[in-house]
């Protein structure tokens, strides 16, 4: 005759495999992994009130990237504050935004023209 299973191998095995699928999902379903990203920093020296990690970049009201890091910086000889905004932009919007000849100079030629950063409230509706 043949030894019965074992019902606690068993219990772990199911257990294991469910966790694994769902971490398989959390970390393939962010889809993180498959996007390029194009990493900048915007300096703010006012108040940042409301922002946090995550929130969206918007250019002219499309979301073309994220906030990934708030940092504090004090300067004791100018008694000042600057806080640097670390944000990722989505290399597809980067790609589409200038042709290939001027990829190098495109986001460098739009901040030279006056593009700068700022901070506005979402919609309280929305989020």
């Amino acid at each position: 005759m043949s030894k019965p299973a074992n019902k606690k191998v068993i219990g772990f095995f199911v257990i294991g495999a469910i966790a694994l699928a769902v971490v398989t999902v959390l970390a393939l379903g962010s889809g993180k992994f498959f996007k390029k990203t194009f990493k900048a920093v915007c300096y703010f020296e006012g108040s940042v009130g409301g922002l946090s990690i995550g929130a969206p970049v918007v250019f002219r009201g499309v979301k073309i990237g994220t906030v990934t890091q708030i940092v504090l910086r004090f300067d004791p000889s100018k008694v000042s504050v600057l806080i640097p905004v670390f944000i990722e932009i989505e290399q597809q919007v980067k790609e589409r935004t200038v042709s290939k000849e001027q990829r190098g100079e495109g986001w460098q030629k739009l901040i030279d023209a006056g593009l700068k950063a700022r901070l506005e409230t979402q919609s309280f509706v929305t989020g």
